[in-house]
């Protein structure tokens, strides 16, 4: 291998999501694992970002238009390009959002001429048909297709026609690259993991209720977290809802993804209406209720076997809420071989992966229904930002 290889990741990174930020810091970690320490990530974010990693190269962007010149200037000197981490495919704060995240990579794959992978993504919601044109026609160019579970796999084969692998959340490699927190006994710690997205006074209340009932028969601590600073109103309603019925909960916001391993492995119980709280809890082994605003926690549960630890938010009953939470606590965090299988596959699909870096496929020669093809989604992509700022505004 040529020293100095590198690979630009591109997706929601450093963008204080903290789930978001440690499947990154895994993905990493995996490939750095088959191709050496000599291997060099570009990192594509937005200049108000706040990058995480010292080792890592850093290409910024201060607007839509600057995106584009910074993907384009960023191809030039890395032989790979992988697209994705969480869930970039969907359309719940724009209808054009998807074009956002997969312009980079179709500059990558025609303008430059670099192998593109859509790496381990989950899809959906996605509600809009423009939305959905979008990405099938971005995916029908990209060279490799993994999503993170099979719903998605399912959605993104309907789209394209195109094979698609399943690969679960490089999230899922926590324990295997951060084992320091898993040793020791976990603390008597209910950690609540609570969103804005969904929530209301009357869900805020019934999730409180839920605790209190815990409480009763395990008294525990009980800490209300989020896994992004934007989620601090939900946070509030939560923990003041929980006070107005006696429970005094602590509220901590982890400092970065390793702060939210730490907080996840010490605890001895997880509610969470994230979803990379309770990967992180299934590869730390512990006990795990999911909040489901959306089928992304859904497929992650059952993919894994406890699809039976879910409770649909608009049907959420205090009284059931509690018992679940009761009967995670005995059953215990899930089952090891399956973990130790889901890493397993996880590693195989990045040793693939670091063997098409090493050797990528054939640079096509750019043509001009190319560069016309860049150029619509370049102007989906800003119409998207557009939309965006405007709902803003309009809030």
């Amino acid at each position: 291998m040529r020293g100095g290889m590198k690979v630009l990741l591109v997706g929601h990174i450093a963008g204080k999501n903290y789930g978001d930020d440690l499947i990154f810091d895994c993905t990493m970690r995996a490939l750095r694992l088959y191709l050496g320490r000599c291997i060099r990530f570009v990192l594509l974010v937005s200049k108000k970002s706040r990058v995480p990693w010292d080792d890592v190269e850093v290409c910024t962007y201060g607007s839509h238009i600057g995106r584009v010149i910074a993907s384009v200037r960023a191809v030039k000197d890395v032989e790979a390009v992988l697209v994705g981490g969480g869930g970039i495919l969907q359309d719940l704060f724009s209808p054009l959002r998807p074009a956002s995240y997969l312009l980079p990579g179709i500059v990558a794959a025609f303008v430059g001429g670099r192998f593109v992978c859509l790496n381990a993504v989950g899809y959906g919601p996605v509600r809009r048909g423009c939305a959905r044109r979008i990405i099938a026609l971005a995916c029908r160019r990209f060279h490799l297709l993994t999503a993170r579970d099979h719903r998605s796999c399912n959605e993104i084969f309907r789209l394209t026609g195109r094979r698609v692998e399943m690969v679960a959340d490089p999230a899922l490699l926590a324990s295997f690259f951060y084992p320091q927190f898993e040793r020791g006994t976990p603390k008597n710690q209910l950690l609540c993991f609570v969103r804005q997205l969904k929530m209301t006074r009357n869900l805020a209340r019934r999730i409180a209720e839920a605790v209190v009932t815990f409480c009763r028969s395990r008294p525990v601590s009980v800490v209300v977290s989020a896994t992004q600073p934007s989620d601090i109103p939900a946070v509030k309603m939560v923990a003041e809802s929980m006070r107005s019925l006696g429970i005094k909960p602590a509220v901590r916001l982890p400092k970065d993804h390793h702060d939210l391993l730490r907080m996840v492995a010490e605890s001895a119980l997880i509610v969470s209406m994230f979803l990379h709280p309770i990967i992180v809890s299934f590869s730390y082994r512990r006990p795990a209720v999911g909040l489901v605003a959306d089928r992304k926690i859904n497929a992650f549960m059952e993919m894994v076997g406890l699809g039976g630890r879910c409770l649909m938010l608009r049907n959420l009953s205090s009284r059931q809420l509690a018992d679940l939470m009761q009967a995670a606590v005995v059953a215990g965090g899930g089952d090891e071989h399956v973990l130790q299988e889901i890493q397993r596959t996880v590693l195989e699909h990045f040793a693939r992966l670091a063997a098409k870096i090493k050797n990528p496929p054939h640079r096509r020669t750019v043509s001009w229904n190319d560069i016309i093809y860049t150029a619509s989604l370049f102007t989906a992509g800003y119409i998207s930002r557009r939309l965006q700022g405007r709902q803003v505004r309009v809030r």
